[in-house]
This record gives structure tokens, C-alpha cells and sequence, in this order.
């Protein structure tokens, strides 16, 4: 049985090994490297160095970002290709590894460290290797999917982990953490960005129920606990048990959430987003505080300390605001952006946007719990000189109208509590339409309910006063630069009044500039396309056609539930490098009967949600290799298929069954069944000319298990840094191949513009270099196609990958050759031309010309004579001499090609003889099989005599017992 699967196995793996990786291979592993440490001391208080999944725009000397959180921490981040250059950088922030005191989670064993510090070492599944840390205890989790869109590998996903639920409130856990993620995805926040996201839940059993309170935290994994009685922040005691929890999960958590149980309002951004499941506020603080760590975006609410991010500009010249290409400009005058900026005498210099009017005179954040005996006051100054005003404020354990009176000045506010509230924490506004007079002022909180004390609090308190419809906008929807006011009554600039959930944590959608922000941020982890595979399919006359098959990210027309934002895909695809307009916006090809070649698609997302997109994020390529035009190896498979469903039948049958045959009959017919399947290999190795080599795939190797070692091209994990380092060579050479058919398309489009109206000197430049570029990249190309053969001399189990590889760069060799003919042909043809214009507009024997028959040349020189003046004439036969070095160069560089060709087809050559050796060592297991036959056969017999030996003798001894047992008894 294991040997048929083995061969079934085998055709599988010529069918993979038909076709090219598809999607976009980095020259190496992205490494990532996040540090805790003290932003004073700079001691290192945390590490973990992973292998992360696609990070786009990493630049070469890798992406490093920082930020501080409201514990005061410093996290530090750094994305880069390599592990070297990652493990370089850990120890350049944290020192050489043997002082290392604190924790340090390493994905990979080779990075594992001295064994005296505190550490675990995780391996790729999650399990735990080494841990020399006898108190950190990562939790057991219980995955359960809530929303999924795609693999984790090319999704960004939330996991939230459970703490404060006992073993019996696991339900109620996946239920609050189910609402949370479709409340937050459904219809708002997040919804547009759905399919780019993966929500999980990681359930614990807590050994207590709830939160702690008081400093206190319960007996829970993550230690959640408030600091006093006001809800306010929720923070963790066990941060490294959290990370090491995260981590275990390795791609499936990009954003852990930590959620507590506690029906009450409370939540922290930072590290992690802690939130509780509060029905009025869990699904507020998570998508605020979610913000804060996706986007990587500061505040937009008064008395912050951090404001940065594309939500935030600091001075109004108009070049510095992140989103001036949002700013709404009304034709008034008064309106509009890009006014003279007043900081220049004349007036000119800098544009700046305009700015709304508006002041912060109050804000506080009392905290403080209310009672009856004496209310909660402040006072403050009022200029007089703003058309209304706003009386701001956040109230707990007040559920009743009757309990509270909030007064200005002495006059009651009529403050009523949002309905189902409860004793839960809320936040209001009461407007008032009328200007606040010059001089000082007083807001007050009255609790008239004496039952309430305890619980009732006042959590926050501001006024705000703005000027008139000419002075300050406040529609919703209008971008233009609102003032916000930050701890140290410093002021930033936000794009809208309060349309951001950054601003006003009740308001369940982003901003424009925060909605973008978003998007950049995702798709900087996810590409657009999930996949591009060749295959095969039968047609509606029931014939075996090659396709080619494009899968996406499900956006635009796509969405599984489409949303009312105006989005699109545009697809492009090209084939050897030239467009193929007729495959336009197509996911799926169907082979025309000219499948062979190199094929590559684009594909353009489009949404009004973004304007910008400097860094190419809402675009993605791949390309994928058709080795074959025909789909015989997938006939090969499905033989397989059915001869393996006879073969387990066989195998099953009962021994004593009628129908059965004998032992010797089902003993016959498996060897014919290996025999006839290796006979059908036999006949398709010619079909495909990346089949592996007996040298590659042995069935000793297969039965070994090697044979669950990924080998296609596009699974290929690497298992030494040797390997690594093909596989980035191969990459490197893989986009050498791409750059040279893209440059083939330019020198081809450049010389159809030779000879015409569009023929200038820039262009001829532009001709040369571009020709030139692309010889130096073939010459390195080469020379690392050289190296490659050499290295896969180590790597058997890439030899399909190295073919592949030489196929398409030999591919491209041609393609550039025969640009240069056709270049170097057209140059000739236009020099001719030059020439013959110059010489008749010098000797004035234009009229003999026309009336002679046109050659090519002359015909040439006729339309160069009504394009060019003489003195571009004159011009023209300056250069000439120039022009006939530059095809003499490239003549040197065609005999350059035909070198290079000479040393790829000895290296074409000595990979064919390797596969040329298939047939052979196949027959030659048909021949072994077949004398296997026959020693089963034999052995049979020998089992049979020997059997019916022993019965005899058994027969004998049972006389001899008989014989003796009589004489005795006699």
C-alpha cells in the first residue's frame, strides 16, 4: 500500500513540477524583532525575534518605527530580510546575548542563546523548546475562528484571549468575543477592510471569575485588574505570559486583545489592546484602542499627550498636513484653503490651509466619586468672543435622570442619562446656541440621590466654544484643520470636527485620513493576490485543458456582501512579456493551445478610500512558469486514482472470499497493478520536462518519509542556510528574469519610435542605456545561474526549481536577442536614411531620387527629408558615426549572448542527461518488480512445503505421544 501511494505521490509531484511558483518571493525570510525596554534607562525589559509573514516596503537596511505607551514603556520594532541582520540589531539595543536578564522569546531554534537567562524558545508550530523560566507558564489555548477571510499567512489577525472566564464560562467567552468582532466588521470601522482580516478567540480556563479591582489582580492568566474603582483603564500584571501566548500562535496573532470579564467600561491601548465585553462600551474602546495599534495613530480628543500619525498635523502650512488631498474647498473665500501664508511681508511663500476657530477654556478629568454633601465645581475664563459653546462631560453609576443635576452658571444643563445604560460609563455633550459672556464662569455636579453615592462618578469634564458658520464648519464631512488641545493646552490639528472615532469614542466609523491610514497599514501585511495556479480541467467536449488560475483577496466585485464604497480590480496579464489585452480583468485562463511560457498578472485595486497610495500597496504582482502545454500528467494521476481504489479493494477483500482469488491471485495482481502504473510514468516522462529523477525521489527516500518534504517550487521551505541561500539567489535571478523581459518590451517600444517624428537625441539615450542596463543584467544573470548550478550539486531535492529557473532566463535571452536584432537593424535602416538625406540635400539631386524607383533606404530618407531641417540634418550627420559604434556594440554584445547561450545549454545539457536517466531507472524498477513476482512466488511455495513438513511431523509426534500413553497404560 505505502509504495502505491508512493507512486500516486510521484504523479502529484510531476504535475506541481510543471508549472512555476506563483506569487511574490523575497530574496530572503522577513525576520522581526520587537523589544520592551525603558525609554530613560534604555534596559531592555523584553524581546522576541520571529520569522513573520509578507511585510511590504521594507526597504534594504530593513523598517525600524518605535513608540511609547501610556505604561511609559518604549516598544521598538524592527522588520527586516535576514535573521543576521535582525540578531545584529538585537544585540546593538540590548547588548551581546550572555547579559541578558530578561525574557526573550526566540522563534527559531538555531537563534537559541546562553542557557542562563530567562528565556523560552518557541519553535515554527508553537511548542515550546527550552525554557530555563520556571514561573512563566504560557497558557493552554483553545483556538476557536470567528470571522476568517484567508490563510493567516496573507491575512493581519486579532486574537482574543480570554481571562477572567471560568472553565463553564467558555461559551460565554467565544459569545462576547463573537459579538465584538461582527459588531466592529459588520457594517462600520471596519467592515470595508473585512476581507483582508482574520478574528480568533484563544480561550483559557481563569481559576477565578471577573477582573481584579483595587491594584489586586485575580488568579487569571493575564493578571487583568482595575487600579482603583473608576472605570477608567483595565491593565495586565502579566505581560511576558501574554506575549509568550501570542507568540505560541506565530502568524495567527498580529494584534493580541486581552479581554477581560467584567461587564463594566474599561480597556488600555499600548502593547495590547485590553478591553472588557461591556455592551454599551466593549465594542468602542476595541475599535478605538485597535486604531491606536493598526494605524499607529495618536489622539484626536482634547487633554492627550500623543498626537501624530496621518490624523495629526502640527503647524498649518498646507504641504505639512497629511491630508491636504482631503480638505473640502468651498468657492467662498473665506472657505478655502491654500490662503497667503501671513508669516511672509509679501504674502507669498508657503500656501497655508485654513484654520476652524475654536478654544478649549475647561478641561479636567476628576475621577472622583459624587456625593450629596458637597457637589464638584470648577471655574474658568471665558474671552466673550465666540458664537456657542459646549458643555462636555463622562458620567458613571448614575442610570436616573433624578440622580444628577449638572448646572453653568447656576442653570440646570438638563442632563438625561442615555436610556439603558446602567451604572456603566457614557459620555455626553449639551450644546448651547448663545455666546458665553467675558469673565469666569462655573460648571457644577449635583448628585441629589444619595443612594448613588458610591457608585456615581464623574470621570471627565470640558467646554469647548467655536466660532460662527464663516469662522468654524461643523458639518460633518468637512475636511479642513480643527484645533485640538493636548495635556499641556499644546496645539495640533485633526481633519474633522468629531467625525472620527479617534475623536469621539461613540462615534463608530474612522475619518477619511484614518480610513486611508488603514488600508496603507493592512495591505503593508497583505498582498492582493492569495494565489496564481496552473492546472488542468476538462472541457465541455470532455478534453484536458491547461489553467491558469488567479486568486484574490475578495474586494471589489469579489466581496462576498458588497458595501457602498465605489471600489474596483483592474487585471492586467502579459505573457513573455508582452500585454495580452485580451485576458484584461480575467481570473481564470483557459489554455488556447499556446500554454508554454512565462506569464505574470497585475492586479490594481481601486477604492474611494484612498487617494494616495505613494508606496504601491493597492497593487500586487505575480508570476507563475507553464512548462507544458498539455495535461496527459493529470490522466497519469487519475489512472493512479483508479488503480488505487482496485488496489485497496484487493487489499480489503476477506482471505476466504469466493470472489477473492487466492492469495497467490491478489498477490499477482498488486505487482501488475505497480507494474501498470509504472509503465504509464514511463510513457509521460517525455510530457514534462521537470519530472524528478530517480536520484531525487526514491521510493526508499518516499517510504522514509522524506516524501512529506514540500518540493514544488512554490513550498520550498528551506532547511540549512546553504539552502537559504539558493533559494534567495534563485529569487534574485527569478527578478533579473522579470526586469529584462519588462526592459525587452521598453528597447521595443523605443525603437518603433526611431526614424519618426518622435526620434530626438533623449530618445536615442534613453535606447542605449536602457540596452545597455539590460546586457549588464544578463551577464549577472548568467553568472548567477552558474552559481546557482553549482550550490544545487548540494540540493538534489532542487533540481526541478534550478531547471525552471534556467528555462526562464534562456527564455529571456532570446527575447533580448532578438530586440537587439531588431534594433540594430532599425538603427542601420535609420543611418542609411540620414545618410542618403544628407548627401541629396547637399548635392540638390532631390528630384533625381523621387524619380527613381524607392528603395527601403530612400524611402526612409523621404520621410526623414520632410521631418528634419537642415540643420537637424547636420546634426543628424554628426552622429552618424556615433550610431554605427553603437551597432557595432551591440553586434559585440549579440556574439556576447551567443557566448552565454553556449554555457547555459551546457548546463541545459548536463540537467537533461540527469533526467534522460528517468526512463532507465524506471525499467529497471519494472524489471525489479517483476523478479519481485517471482521471489513471491517462490517464497509461496517454500511456505506451502514447509507447512505441510510441519504438519507431518506434527502427525508423527501425535502417534509417537499415542504409542507411548498405550504402552504405559498397558
Amino acid at each position: 500500500m505505502m509504495r502505491y501511494s508512493v507512486l500516486v505521490l510521484l504523479a502529484s509531484l510531476i504535475c506541481a513540477a510543471s508549472s512555476g511558483a506563483a506569487g511574490n518571493t523575497s530574496s530572503s525570510k522577513l525576520f522581526e524583532l520587537v523589544v520592551i525596554r525603558e525609554p530613560d534607562t534604555l534596559q531592555c525589559k523584553h524581546l522576541s525575534v520571529r520569522e513573520t509573514h509578507q511585510y511590504r516596503g521594507v526597504p534594504r537596511e530593513g523598517l525600524f518605527s518605535n513608540r511609547i505607551f501610556a505604561t511609559g514603556e518604549e516598544r521598538i520594532r524592527f522588520v527586516a530580510h535576514g535573521r543576521d541582520t535582525v540578531w545584529d540589531r538585537t544585540e546593538r539595543l540590548c547588548g551581546e546575548s550572555h547579559t541578558w536578564d530578561f525574557h526573550v522569546l526566540l522563534q527559531n531554534p538555531e537563534l537559541r542563546v546562553s542557557d542562563d537567562i530567562g528565556q523560552i524558545v518557541l519553535q515554527p508550530s508553537g511548542g515550546v523548546a527550552h525554557s530555563t523560566d520556571a514561573n512563566l507558564d504560557i497558557p493552554p489555548l483553545e483556538i476557536f475562528p470567528l470571522v476568517t477571510s484567508g490563510e493567516s499567512s496573507n491575512r493581519v489577525d486579532l486574537v482574543f484571549f480570554a481571562d477572567g472566564y471560568a472553565s463553564e464560562e467558555k461559551d460565554k467567552f467565544v459569545d462576547d468575543a463573537m459579538r465584538l468582532a461582527e459588531d466592529i466588521s459588520g457594517n462600520q470601522t471596519f467592515y470595508t477592510v473585512k476581507p483582508l482580516l482574520n478574528f480568533w478567540a484563544a480561550f483559557t480556563p481563569s481559576k477565578e471569575s471577573g477582573i481584579g479591582s483595587g491594584g489586586k489582580p485575580k488568579d487569571t492568566p493575564f493578571g487583568l485588574y482595575r487600579d482603583g474603582t473608576e472605570l477608567r483603564a483595565v491593565y495586565y500584571s502579566k505581560p511576558e505570559v501574554a506575549r509568550a501566548a501570542c507568540f505560541s500562535l506565530g502568524d495567527q496573532c498580529d494584534y493580541p486583545i486581552l479581554m477581560g470579564n467584567d461587564p463594566l467600561y474599561g480597556g488600555l491601548g499600548g502593547e495590547f489592546t485590553v478591553i472588557t465585553p461591556s455592551l454599551a462600551n466593549g465594542a468602542l474602546v476595541l475599535r478605538h484602542e485597535l486604531g491606536h495599534s493598526i494605524i499607529e495613530v495618536g489622539e484626536e480628543y482634547d487633554g492627550g499627550f500623543a498626537y501624530f500619525g496621518p490624523n495629526a498635523a502640527h503647524n498649518e502650512t498646507l504641504a505639512d498636513v497629511p491630508w491636504a488631498h482631503w480638505l473640502t474647498n468651498p468657492s467662498s473665500h473665506e472657505l478655502s484653503h491654500a490662503l497667503p501664508n501671513p508669516s511672509y511681508p509679501s504674502g507669498s511663500g508657503p500656501p497655508k490651509a485654513r484654520v476652524e476657530r475654536s478654544v478649549m477654556p475647561m478641561q479636567a478629568y476628576p475621577w472622583t466619586l459624587l456625593n450629596t454633601s458637597t457637589a464638584w465645581s470648577t471655574t474658568f475664563n471665558s474671552s466673550g468672543t465666540y458664537a456657542w459653546h459646549l458643555v462636555r462631560f463622562s458620567l458613571s453609576g448614575l442610570p436616573e435622570k433624578e440622580d444628577l443635576r449638572v448646572q453653568l452658571d447656576g442653570k440646570d444643563l438638563g442632563w438625561t442619562p442615555r436610556a439603558d445604560i446602567g451604572v456603566d460609563r457614557w459620555h455626553y455633550d449639551i450644546k448651547l446656541n448663545r455666546t458665553l459672556e467675558g469673565g469666569e464662569h462655573e460648571v457644577k455636579f449635583v448628585l441629589k440621590n444619595a443612594k448613588r453615592e458610591g457608585d456615581a462618578q464623574l470621570c471627565s469634564v470640558e467646554v469647548l466654544e467655536f466660532g460662527d458658520e464663516t469662522e468654524f464648519v461643523a458639518t460633518p464631512g468637512h475636511y479642513s484643520l480643527y484645533p485640538t488641545f493636548s495635556e499641556k493646552n499644546e496645539t495640533s490639528y485633526r481633519p474633522t470636527n468629531e467625525d472620527c472615532l479617534m475623536r469621539i469614542v461613540t462615534t463608530p466609523d474612522f475619518c477619511k485620513p484614518c480610513t486611508e491610514g488603514l488600508w496603507h497599514a493592512l495591505l503593508r501585511r497583505v498582498d492582493l493576490i492569495d494565489d496564481l495556479e496552473v492546472g488542468c480541467e476538462k472541457d465541455a467536449d470532455g478534453d484536458w485543458a491547461r489553467t491558469l488560475e488567479l486568486s484574490l483577496v475578495p474586494l471589489a466585485h469579489l466581496r462576498e456582501n458588497p458595501v457602498d464604497v465605489a471600489e474596483s480590480y483592474t487585471i492586467t496579464w502579459m505573457k513573455d512579456g508582452e500585454v495580452v489585452t485580451e485576458f484584461t480583468n480575467q481570473t481564470k485562463l483557459v489554455d488556447d493551445g499556446n500554454a508554454v511560457g512565462s506569464y505574470m498578472v497585475h492586479a490594481q485595486y481601486a477604492t474611494e478610500e484612498v487617494r494616495v497610495d505613494k508606496d504601491g500597496l493597492l497593487t500586487s504582482t505575480a508570476a507563475s512558469f507553464v512548462g507544458t502545454s498539455t495535461c496527459v500528467v493529470v490522466l497519469v494521476i487519475l489512472q493512479a486514482q483508479a488503480l488505487q481504489s482496485a488496489f485497496i479493494s484487493l487489499h480489503t477483500a476477506p482471505l476466504a472470499s469466493s470472489t477473492g482469488g487466492s492469495r497467490e491471485e491478489r498477490r499477482t495482481a498488486d505487482l501488475r497493478l505497480h507494474h501498470q502504473v509504472l509503465i504509464v510514468f514511463a510513457t509521460t516522462t517525455t510530457t514534462s520536462p521537470f519530472l524528478p529523477s530517480a536520484a531525487e525521489m526514491s521510493f526508499q527516500d518516499i517510504e522514509a518519509g522524506l516524501a512529506q518534504r514540500p518540493l514544488s517550487p512554490g513550498s520550498t521551505v528551506p532547511q540549512s542556510p546553504e539552502e537559504s541561500a539558493f533559494l534567495g539567489l534563485q529569487s534574485s535571478l527569478s527578478l533579473q528574469v522579470f526586469k529584462i523581459n519588462s526592459n525587452v518590451q521598453g528597447i521595443l517600444k523605443l525603437v518603433d519610435q526611431l526614424g519618426t517624428g518622435r526620434d530626438s537625441a533623449a530618445l536615442r539615450k534613453s535606447l542605449h542605456d536602457l540596452t545597455e542596463s539590460t546586457r549588464a543584467m544578463v551577464k549577472r544573470g548568467s553568472d548567477d545561474l552558474k552559481k546557482l548550478t553549482m550550490m544545487q550539486a548540494t540540493l538534489p531535492r532542487h533540481k526541478t526549481l534550478l531547471q525552471k529557473t534556467s528555462h526562464d532566463f534562456k527564455l529571456s535571452l532570446i527575447a533580448f536577442q532578438k530586440a537587439q536584432h531588431v534594433s540594430m537593424e532599425r538603427q542601420r535602416t535609420v543611418v542609411e536614411g540620414v545618410k542618403l538625406a544628407v548627401e541629396e540635400e547637399e548635392s540638390g539631386s532631390h528630384e533625381q531620387a523621387r524619380a527613381s524607383s524607392p528603395t527601403p533606404s530612400q524611402r526612409q530618407a523621404q520621410i526623414l527629408q520632410t521631418q528634419l531641417s537642415p540643420q537637424e540634418l547636420a546634426f543628424q550627420e554628426s552622429l552618424i558615426q556615433e550610431r554605427e559604434a553603437e551597432i557595432r556594440e551591440i553586434e559585440t554584445g549579440i556574439h556576447e549572448l551567443h557566448e552565454i547561450f553556449r554555457d547555459i545549454g551546457t548546463l541545459v545539457q548536463e540537467q537533461g542527461s540527469m533526467i534522460d536517466n528517468i526512463e532507465s531507472n524506471i525499467s529497471s524498477i519494472a524489471v525489479d518488480t517483476a523478479g519481485a513476482a517471482e521471489e513471491l512466488t517462490t517464497a509461496h511455495e517454500y511456505q506451502r512445503r514447509a507447512g505441510r513438513r510441519a504438519l507431518c511431523l506434527m502427525l508423527v509426534l501425535v502417534v509417537v505421544v499415542c504409542v507411548v500413553l498405550l504402552a504405559i497404560l498397558s
